[in-house]
This record gives C-alpha cells, structure tokens and sequence, in this order.
C-alpha cells in the first residue's frame, strides 16, 4: 500500500496527499561520496536532488546510451569475426568441450 511508504505533508493529519515515496537505496561507498560531493558543491540541496537528476538524465538520454552499448557490442563483435576469419578460432566438437571452456573462461 503506498500510503504506508508515503511521507505525510504537514496538516495532513497521517494521510498521505503527496507523491512523494520514501525509498532507502543502498550504495557503494564510491557513489555516496560522488554524491555528497555533487551537494557540497551547492548544485543541489540534497541527496536526493542528486539522483533524481541522475535519473531524469538517464530517461532523456536511454535511447542515446543504447545506441552507445549497441556500438561497443558490433565492435567487440567484429574482433571477433576477424579472430574467426584469420584461424585464431577454437573448434568446440560436443557439449562437454563447450562446458569445459566456458570452466575455463571463468577462471
């Protein structure tokens, strides 16, 4: 129930009129400081200004990020076509070998 996670607006008597949701997210330590350093900087007020810009940039640029992981995966792809295409390939007979290499990669 989402009044349960929402924050009461003052004289709202308990009832929640707001949208706005009480989330607690956990973090590495590496990103709470980028984030404390973003509001030290005075840009924001707080943390959770930080995160929702984050997120709006992320849902403005999503088809732009796509684009960019989609490039990377055709050229790692290629790579390896020309890995292929040059006889630097591994020839994989049954299903015991394949298991046996992705062991191995794991590694």
């Amino acid at each position: 129930m989402i009044d349960d996670l929402c924050k009461p607006t003052q004289g709202s008597l308990g009832k929640c009129f707001s949208l706005e949701v009480i989330m607690h997210v956990s973090l590495t330590p590496e990103l709470e400081s980028r984030i404390k350093a973003k509001v030290k900087t005075g840009m924001y007020n707080n943390a959770s200004e930080v995160i929702r810009e984050a997120l709006r940039f992320m849902e403005t640029h999503e088809d732009w990020v796509h684009e960019i992981k989609l490039a990377r995966l055709r050229e790692q792809l290629k790579v390896g076509t020309n890995q292929l295409d040059n006889g630097n390939g591994i020839a994989i007979e049954s299903k015991v070998a394949l298991e046996a290499f992705f062991d191995e990669i794991k590694r």
